[in-house]
């Protein structure tokens, strides 16, 4: 029988509830801003039939610990209880998110500027006061010579700028700790999935909503010797996607100055990601683990799908996920899967 175990932690100590006839889990990258996804929101219920059997007593603001099946999933906050009583019974809900939910609904505080600190070390003293911590997976880059926060921005505001200066995703796993990487950097999954043999419903997307047949990079550069003014004041790259066969243009307006390769680069990144993220999947397995005895599904894994239905034969990246259990279908996780070129980093770089 799945176990879900929910472990509160207040001033009189630390509480285990188990026996939920309801529980949902939402972990994504594909919606990091999103206050509930960044944060891992969860959902559980309870409900009890007989009238006289006295409620459980909760409160909001507490910190917990969700497990499933042994395996920490969230490490975070109650957020809101909802308690529903009548003659036949009373139910409880609770919802809540990881720790990370505090870096969408809180701002920044003094000081306003930081000083050559590498984005692994900016992030850092951003999360310190939220008893969270960060891991780099990959190359972050050269230090910031300066960091400046505007009054009033949050903190994740200010993380998923710098993020985006250093070509980097922010995520986090079970909550408590914020992970610097790129997409696939998880790994591969360690099974496979497969039509027929361990997928229990699957859905596809094919979109052409926001993919263009041309692609049309512009900028500006300085006007030196060797540059014409023309070629200054215009300087251009222009893409195709072969497979839209209407015309449907895309002009791309550089941040910063460019020439014919920062802007090739810059329109070959937006071709490239408006292909992939028009490609969205998800498919539904039984259990949270991948596999017999395996760890909890995660997202940023790599997993290869074989699906004659779909069109699908390749390797997708896994970009959401959600765990569910309830009395009718059990343990379930639905996977949300695109292309790893969903993700690619974008061309830039600078000062924050």
């Amino acid at each position: 029988m799945p176990d879900v175990t929910l472990t509160l932690v207040g001033a009189g100590g630390a509480e285990t509830w188990s026996g939920w006839s309801r529980v949902q889990i939402r972990k994504s990258m594909t919606e990091v801003a999103n206050q509930f996804t960044l944060a891992n929101q969860f959902t559980l219920d309870v409900t009890e039939r007989y009238p006289n059997q006295p409620a459980r007593r909760f409160q909001p603001g507490v910190g917990c610990c969700l497990a499933l099946d042994g395996k920490v999933a969230v490490v975070g906050w109650v957020d809101e209880v909802n308690i529903e009583y009548g003659r036949d019974g009373h139910s409880v809900r609770l919802t809540g998110r990881s720790q990370a939910g505090d870096l969408v609904d809180c701002d920044c505080i003094p000081p306003w500027e930081y000083l050559n600190l590498t984005l692994t070390a900016a992030v850092a003293r951003l999360i310190a006061p939220y008893n969270m911590t960060v891991t780099a997976e990959v190359d972050v880059g050269e230090p910031f010579e300066r960091v400046t926060i505007n009054p009033g921005e949050s903190v994740w505001t200010v993380i998923e700028r710098l993020c985006r200066l250093r070509a980097v995703l922010c995520i986090t796993d079970t909550g408590s700790r914020l992970l610097l990487t790129r997409a696939g950097c998880g790994g591969a999954a360690p099974v496979a999935l497969e039509l027929g043999v361990n997928v229990l419903h699957a859905s596809g997307t094919r979109s052409w909503a926001d993919r263009h047949s041309d692609y049309v990079a512009l900028g500006q550069q300085e006007n030196r010797d060797r540059v014409s003014a023309n070629e200054a004041a215009g300087p251009k790259a222009w893409l195709t996607d072969p497979e839209i066969t209407r015309f449907r243009p895309k002009v791309l307006i550089a941040e910063g100055q460019g020439n014919g390769v920062t802007l090739r680069d810059r329109a070959a990144w937006q071709l490239a990601v408006a292909k992939a993220r028009s490609e969205r999947d998800t498919c539904t397995v039984q259990g949270w683990t991948a596999g017999a005895g395996g760890p909890l599904w995660c997202v940023n894994w790599l997993v290869q799908v074989t699906d004659d239905f779909l069109g699908l034969n390749g390797v997708r990246l896994i970009t959401g996920l959600t765990f569910t259990l309830d009395r009718d279908q059990g343990s379930l996780t639905t996977l949300e899967m695109s292309p790893p070129d969903a993700f690619l980093p974008e061309p830039g770089g600078g000062d924050a």
